[in-house]
Order: structure tokens, then sequence, then C-alpha cells
């Protein structure tokens, strides 16, 4: 299982680079022949290229290798923050550079966004938190709703319920302690010891 998360997050990071490198150029040689005149066009442009690179750095946040962890799951935390106004997201980070190689900062990325992902999709929550805290040598991860709740064992051994089933294989993956407290209208509360 963790053979096939490693073949996912490459073929993420192929698709991510195809469509940076071959439709975000053709976007931007399209927005440079476009009239001068024309600004609804260019403005329409430029929020398709920058939905593209958004997308592309969701695929393959280690894109950047100037970008740090830290940042790259703050920004997550923004971007999800503004794209879905209806849910209050929002985050403490401590900084954890340099705690994780690359292919355990990607796991702990991936996490972090399949659970806000289940969390946009599932809880009906109002607000959201991500709380990650610098330990000695450990990485405290808390990630919590005011949502709907869920009765884990069911939703885990559900057929359906892969996300579930894929972040706790990540944290196995990071030799990790993963613990999921949840109650119906009470919310969800994911805590992750790395």
């Amino acid at each position: 299982s963790q053979h096939l998360l490693l073949s996912r997050d490459n073929e993420r990071k192929r698709i991510s680079k195809d469509l940076h490198d071959s439709l975000g150029q053709k976007l931007l040689l399209i927005k440079h022949k476009v009239s001068r005149d024309d600004t609804e066009i260019k403005n329409l442009l430029n929020d398709s290229i920058e939905e593209m690179r958004s997308i592309s750095r969701r695929l393959n946040p280690m894109q950047l290798k100037e970008e740090r962890i830290t940042s790259i799951i703050s920004n997550l935390i923004e971007e999800l923050d503004m794209a879905y106004p209806e849910i209050y997201i929002f985050a403490e980070i401590d900084d954890i550079n340099d705690l994780l190689s690359t292919q355990q900062e990607l796991n702990l990325y991936r996490i972090i966004q399949e659970s806000f992902s289940n969390i946009i999709k599932h809880a009906k929550a109002s607000s959201a938190k991500l709380e990650i805290m610098r330990q000695n040598k450990s990485i405290l991860v808390t990630i919590q709703d005011n949502g709907v709740g869920f009765e884990f064992s069911k939703k885990f051994n559900s057929s359906k319920s892969m996300g579930l089933k894929t972040i706790e294989e990540r944290v196995r993956f990071l030799r990790g302690q993963l613990n999921v407290i949840s109650n119906r209208g009470k919310g969800t509360v994911i805590t992750i010891v790395i």
C-alpha cells in the first residue's frame, strides 16, 4: 500500500508538471496574443492561469524547492479559507522545517489536504482548525472541526471510505500515531503524533 501511495504521488507530480509546462505556456501565449484593449478576456486569462498554477501546486506541493513545508501548509490553509468562505478555516503552525525528509513532508501535506477535503465535503462545519506543534523531537498535528461528526469504525470499515484509510496509511508511513475522536453533532478531532 505504501508503494501504491508513492506511485500515486509520482503520478500527481507528473500531471502537475504537464499542467505547468504545457497548458500554462499555452495560456500565456494566448494572453500575449489577445488584443490589449480587451480587459475582460485578459482578466479571464489571468484568473485561468492562476487557477492552473494553484491546481499544479496542490498536485505537487514540493515543486517549489525554495518553499519550505511550514510555508506550504500555511498557504494551503489560506487557499482553503478563501475558496470556502462558508467555513472559517484557520491554523496555528510551529516551524517544522528540517524535521522531516521530503517524502515525509509530502505525506504530512497529503494527510492535511485529505483531512480538510473530508471536512469540506462531509462535515457541514462552520469552522475548522489545524494546529501543528513542535514538541522536542516530535510533531503534534491536530485537525478539528465543529461539524456533524461520524461513527469512526463504521466509516473506516466502509468500502467507500478511502480517505480515512489513506490517512491511516500515510501516518503509518510516517511511523506516527493516529487518534480520531468524532461524536455525532459535536464535530471531529484528528490527532497525529509524529
